[in-house]
């Protein structure tokens, strides 16, 4: 789960089907050794034109950056603010 360490809210969740994955899941997050890779969107879908940073457990998507250079760029001066 991603916890806004300002304000303790959880933004998202990682889903798994059995006990035995959820385990596996929790020992890397405890661990610090989460299994994740970049993946790029257009390889499944040309008009998907994100970077995903998918975590290999789940399968979830931890991050996700927009390749469009305005959003990237608005981005940042908000976030860097």
């Amino acid at each position: 789960m991603q916890v806004d360490l300002e304000t303790g809210v959880a933004h998202g969740v990682m889903v798994v089907r059995t006990p035995q994955t959820c385990a596996r899941l929790l020992y890397a997050i405890f661990t610090n050794t989460l299994d994740l890779r970049i993946e790029d969107g257009e390889k499944n879908d040309s008009k998907d034109k994100n970077w995903y940073l998918v975590e290999q457990i789940s399968k979830s998507p931890i991050r996700i950056v927009s390749k469009d250079l305005l959003l990237t760029n608005c981005f940042w001066n908000l976030y860097l603010n």
